[in-house]
Order: structure tokens, then C-alpha cells, then sequence
């Protein structure tokens, strides 16, 4: 991958996690704005930290699956095309074995991530 390429990509990628990611998070909030009860007339959010803790740790856990089933399926496609080749083959298999550990360690992350928020009072 050339040098600009990788530039565009890394720019693109931070320009999702700060500029489209928080509108994602927050879309299912209810903005309330109440002037007597706050002095500095600031917008409330409802629903606290742990809710837009949980909305992050959702959204992050659900991209990096959809990342490797992606690689599973591209890894798939080189094999069913490697045409008996060993070096596609062998890179096919090892696509195929990380994306399912990362895919496994994902399942899990997301479980103790369920059961740690629900059992936390932040």
C-alpha cells in the first residue's frame, strides 16, 4: 500500500471515530433542555455515562466482528482460487484461523462487556 494511501485511510478512520461515531452513539437520546433547573443553560443528555459506555464498547466489539467475517470471507474466496498453489493456500488457512480467533476473542469481549456493565453502577 503506498504512503498516501495509508495517509487517507488513517485520516478517514479518524475522522469516523470523532466526527460520525459520537452522532451514531447519540442518536437514540433524548436531549432535554430545562433553563431553571440548569443556571448555565447547557443541554442535558439523559442516560449517564455507563449507557454511552455500553453504546461505545457495542459499536467498537460489532465493527471489529463484521472486520472478520470479512476476512473470513475473502479468505475463503483465496482459497476456493488458490488453484492448488501451497503459498495461497497457507495464507488462506492462516486468514482463515487469526479471523477465527479474533472472532472468538470478540464473542467474548462483547459477553464480559455485557456482564461487567450490568453489574456496574457507574
Amino acid at each position: 500500500m503506498r504512503k498516501e494511501n495509508k495517509k487517507l485511510l488513517l485520516h478517514s478512520l479518524i475522522a469516523l471515530l470523532f466526527l460520525v461515531l459520537p452522532n451514531i452513539i447519540l442518536a437514540g437520546k433524548t436531549v432535554e433542555y430545562d433553563p431553571e433547573k440548569d443556571i448555565a443553560g447547557s443541554v442535558n443528555v439523559t442516560g449517564g455515562p455507563s449507557e454511552i459506555m455500553i453504546a461505545i464498547a457495542k459499536f467498537g466489539l460489532g465493527a471489529i466482528g463484521a472486520i472478520c467475517v470479512g476476512f473470513l470471507i475473502y479468505a475463503g474466496f483465496l482459497y476456493a482460487l488458490a488453484r492448488g498453489e501451497e503459498g495461497k493456500i497457507k495464507k488462506a488457512k492462516d486468514i482463515i484461523l487469526y479471523s477465527s480467533i479474533g472472532l472468538a476473542v470478540t464473542f467474548g469481549a462483547y459477553a464480559i462487556a455485557e456482564v461487567v456493565f450490568k453489574l456496574s453502577i457507574i
